[in-house]
């Protein structure tokens, strides 16, 4: 736990400011803290302090403790932080650990660095990994991304089959690249292949969540 005068000393403010946003922290969350002046440093909490800064400093560094408390959504921002910033080791980190905890967005995200080789070196395999398990969420971006990876056999053999059954997913609420990829696909495939592949592309509608929000 981290006191408030500890928390003060950090900033550089009254122990007082940082008590009213500790019984902030205390009201919105509706835990019981019976030492007044302590509060328990649960990532929930500290990610609650960081949304209640104003200034910059403060909140960065309670997003980096609720981040390192394992919050997936303090995790993702601060991944999403680094990232601006231009720390890509950093961030490639931190997304990974928010995939981890199952963050969608966050999964997606941490692909595309592993794809593109940003903090690190190429790996189509994982990021095929990483895309699938948001794809399987109904993150329509992810479900592109499968497809074009399988059509290219980048990270998993070439298999035009599941590459069309994906794009056809990724199309499903009108995306303009998977529509055209899709169609493009169509041309160079059988009538029989066309037919199993959208067999695939309804039973693996019928077993996915629906379309993920990015936010």
């Amino acid at each position: 736990a981290i006191s408030a005068r500890e928390a003060a000393d950090v900033f550089g403010v009254s122990p007082w400011s940082i008590e009213r946003d500790f019984a902030r922290v205390r009201a919105l969350s509706g835990i019981v803290v019976f030492d007044e002046q302590r509060v328990p440093s649960k990532g929930g909490q500290q990610y609650l302090l960081r949304v209640l800064q104003v200034d910059r400093k403060q909140q960065i560094y309670w997003l980096t403790r609720a981040a390192d408390g394992g919050v997936p959504k303090a995790l993702f921002e601060l991944a999403e932080l680094q990232h601006k910033q231009g720390e890509l080791a950093q961030a490639r980190a931190s997304y990974a650990k928010a995939a981890q905890q199952g963050h969608i967005l966050a999964q997606y995200t941490y692909g595309e660095m592993l794809r593109l080789g940003q903090g690190g070196k190429e790996d189509y395999a994982l990021a095929l990994k990483q895309y699938r398990l948001a794809a399987q969420q109904g993150d329509r971006q992810a479900q592109y991304r499968m497809g074009t990876l399988r059509e290219e056999g980048l990270g998993a053999p070439r298999n035009r089959v599941h590459a069309y059954a994906w794009l056809s997913l990724a199309a499903t609420e009108g995306m303009p690249e998977a529509v055209r990829a899709r169609d493009e696909l169509e041309a160079a495939m059988t009538k029989p292949e066309v037919k199993q592949a959208q067999k695939l592309s309804e039973h693996w509608f019928g077993k996915m969540s629906s379309p993920a929000k990015k936010s």
